[in-house]
């Protein structure tokens, strides 16, 4: 004669689990979602072999529709959580540049001096008329 109360394991409560796992539920809010513990989920689990396989393929099914989704939308970024030795430090490697026998980098750039100097009166005459037209010269 069974002990405990009886069981609330069914066919619907399952499919509704299983459904939700699919989804990216956790079993835990896969569960609760269905209105039971997840140590009551456990337990049907060891007792019902044929509702474990499902699980265990749910949470498969559920993986990899996330990883076809990064695959589809960043497969760089897909690639680094797959094979992080190769690919999981782009764009954080430091780099060192020097100049000449290991001395600073010269820069040149293409504004001169006058420019810069156009540029400083212009804004120090916006600073001391600020309804000034911008290019107007200073009276």
């Amino acid at each position: 004669m069974p002990r405990g109360r009886p069981t609330k394991y069914n066919p619907e409560i399952a499919d509704r689990i299983i459904a939700d796992i699919r989804r990216g539920s956790s079993r835990e809010e896969a569960a609760g979602a269905a209105g039971i513990a997840e140590s009551t989920l456990r337990r049907w689990m060891a007792r019902h072999a044929d509702f474990r396989a499902r699980v265990h393929e749910a949470d498969a099914w559920a993986v990899k529709s996330a990883e076809q989704a990064v695959y589809e939308r960043d497969p760089l970024r897909w690639l680094q959580a797959k094979r992080p030795e190769v690919w999981g430090n782009l764009g954080r490697q430091r780099i060192e540049v020097s100049g000449p026998e290991g001395g600073p980098v010269e820069i040149a750039h293409a504004i001169d001096t006058g420019s810069i100097i156009a540029v400083a009166r212009w804004l120090e005459q916006r600073e001391a008329e600020p309804g000034a037209e911008p290019g107007a010269q200073p009276q």
